[in-house]
């Protein structure tokens, strides 16, 4: 559950961040019937929270702005990385996941400059990308994320 979660035995926190402001609420097992009500509001705020915050953030790497283009996947997210010194745009798609730890983690997988990337080699980074958040949800859902290995999702070489 993103943006939620139990620093107490049956209250659940929501934490949103968006252009730098936190809104955060905190949700008491004492006010709700059992700790499923508790956690069904604390979805709900958060839900009502992230569909008034929405808007798009203008992000930055290595103090470069890139273009991050919907992918139409939560987690998922395609860029374009122009390089100065080369003079090249190059493409990757990026999925970002959270560790056993609750550490955010970013996985790239690049597939090479714009202009040379085959539409097979697109859709095959796509599809991987997509494979991982999925597979990291189902995880993440059945509380057994120390069981995903991120290790396992590589571009076969014939693709890179």
């Amino acid at each position: 559950m993103a943006n939620i979660t139990e620093p107490t035995t049956g209250n659940f926190q929501v934490r949103v961040v968006r252009r730098g402001i936190e809104r955060s609420k905190l949700f008491s097992r004492s006010h709700y019937l059992n700790k499923e009500a508790t956690l069904r509001a604390a979805q709900r705020y958060r839900d009502q929270l992230i569909a008034t915050c929405k808007g798009k953030v203008k992000r930055r790497l290595n103090g470069k702005a890139i273009t991050n283009k919907s992918t139409g996947v939560v987690g998922v997210s395609r860029a374009e990385k122009y390089d100065k010194r080369r003079g090249q745009f190059y493409v990757s798609y990026r999925v970002c996941w959270t560790t056993n730890q609750g550490k955010v983690t970013i996985t790239t997988f690049s597939l090479g400059r714009a202009d040379l990337i085959s539409h097979e080699k697109e859709a095959e980074g796509f599809r991987l990308s997509k494979r991982m958040r999925s597979d990291w949800e189902e995880h993440a859902d059945n509380n057994t994320i120390h069981l995903f290995k991120p290790a396992n999702y590589v571009l076969e070489p014939s693709i890179q």
